[in-house]
């Protein structure tokens, strides 16, 4: 197999005073940081690594952490250059805004406007009335939230995942409640939310509507099968309900506690609405102490997102409960 000379460096770029390192996986003692009009402005010496065991490659790493000016720089080795980066006090902003932004080109039902998602814009999907697979009872209105990573589906654990990474790092990192990336408002008691609450809140409508009054909560929305390669307005075919798991009654009642206590701080009703539905969520758990883990319906290709057990989906709805109320009784 032929290797081909590379230099592998963050792409992204670097804030001044950070470490500043790229690996080279062929042997050049000296390396250059060459800036956008190809001037010299930095020389160093690189130190052998060993083998990356993932790669196999033997690496060398260059290390120019010494260079804090700012601007747009290629690392060059022999004849080889790396792609370029950039050093700047606000490197990282554009990534972040990208970051959160991408979560708004994922969302179902009421369309993308041009406005605010130019050329990635679609119309309306999946407003359609849900058909509880098995049951004969009446379809449901699940429509909102947010598409899945690679298809259409949208899924109860998956999505209340995705809402708590984004709200677990609202809480440790509060400069993400000041990101803003383009999207349509969404008022409050308070005014108006802070972008990130108000994309993160599309995703916990949603999720309230895939709980049972019984406070169940369904594992997924899709159809029968995977939609093929379409935009999601021409994807129609029937939309179903597949059955409640105490996987998903877990991670909503989990996720809904951890909302409320951000949530609190800007709209109390519906902190307070949040809060509710968690506890109806581990009202169903105590009730149903045996795993209802989920499994597809025969023919069925959706995803699937199985887990073996359930005990640390409920250990989280206690301590997200618990923190909230205080309850020793959860515990």
């Amino acid at each position: 197999m032929i290797i081909m000379n590379k230099i592998y460096v963050n792409q992204v770029g670097f804030l001044p005073e950070a470490a500043k390192k790229a690996v080279l996986n062929f042997d050049c003692p000296e390396f250059a940081i060459v800036d956008s009009a190809e001037n010299v402005v930095f020389k160093g010496k690189t130190s052998h690594f060993g083998t990356d065991e993932i790669s196999g490659e033997d690496t060398y790493v260059a290390d120019f952490s010494a260079l804090k000016e700012a601007g747009t720089f290629k690392v060059v080795a022999n004849d080889v250059k790396s792609a370029s980066f950039s050093v700047k006090e606000n490197a990282y902003d554009k990534l972040m805004h990208d970051i959160c932004k991408c979560f708004y080109y994922l969302r179902c039902g009421h369309g993308l406007e041009k406005e605010f998602a130019g050329d990635y814009y679609h119309e309306p999907c999946h407003l359609t009335k849900a058909t509880v697979y098995g049951e004969d009872t009446e379809p449901v209105d699940v429509s909102g939230g947010w598409h899945d990573a690679g298809d259409y589906g949208r899924y109860s654990t998956a999505g209340a995942v995705a809402v708590a990474h984004l709200l677990y790092g609202v809480r440790f990192f509060p400069n993400l409640l000041d990101v803003k990336f383009e999207i349509p408002e969404e008022k409050c008691d308070k005014g108006t939310l802070p972008n990130i609450l108000a994309e993160v809140k599309v995703e916990l409508d949603f999720l309230m509507k895939m709980q049972r009054e019984n406070g169940s909560v369904w594992h997924k929305v899709t159809t029968f099968s995977h939609a093929p390669f379409i935009m999601p307005e021409y994807d129609m075919e029937e939309l179903f309900l597949f059955s409640v798991s105490s996987l998903a009654t877990a991670d909503i009642a989990a996720v809904f506690a951890l909302a409320h206590s951000i949530y609190k701080d800007y709209d109390k009703a519906y902190a307070d609405l949040l809060l509710e539905r968690a506890l109806k969520a581990y009202s169903w758990l105590e009730a149903n102490p045996a795993p209802v883990l989920f499994k597809n319906a025969e023919g069925s290709n959706t995803g699937e997102y199985p887990e073996n057990e359930d005990n640390s989906n409920r250990f989280w709805a206690a301590a997200a409960l618990y923190e909230v109320t205080g309850d020793k009784k959860i515990l």
